[in-house]
């Protein structure tokens, strides 16, 4: 091979590396756009729903409101409860 080859090659590669590259970089800087977009949308929606939540509370019958507490209480079993000692609070 002779010495222009070489060198022509090596310019070749240097210029494809460098287009390599800034395309990387471009859609790396895409997808971290996007990304903030994406954190920006999911935060906004968390709002909404804890508005929602909120909204959907506020609209509750006390009653409905006192069963929301114990909602995902367990029920306990009668040992549970015979084991319980006076002055005890939890089980």
């Amino acid at each position: 091979m002779s010495y222009a080859l070489v060198v022509l090659i090596i310019v070749v590669t240097v210029v494809l590396w460098s287009a390599i590259s800034n395309v990387l970089s471009t859609n790396n800087s895409r997808f971290d756009s996007l990304d903030e977009k994406l954190d920006s949308l999911d935060e906004k929606l968390r709002k909404l729903q804890q508005l929602a939540d909120e909204l959907e509370y506020r609209s509750l019958t006390p009653a409905e409101k006192e069963f929301r507490k114990y909602e995902h209480a367990r029920n306990l079993t009668l040992a549970e409860i015979e084991n319980v000692k006076e002055g005890e609070s939890s089980i």
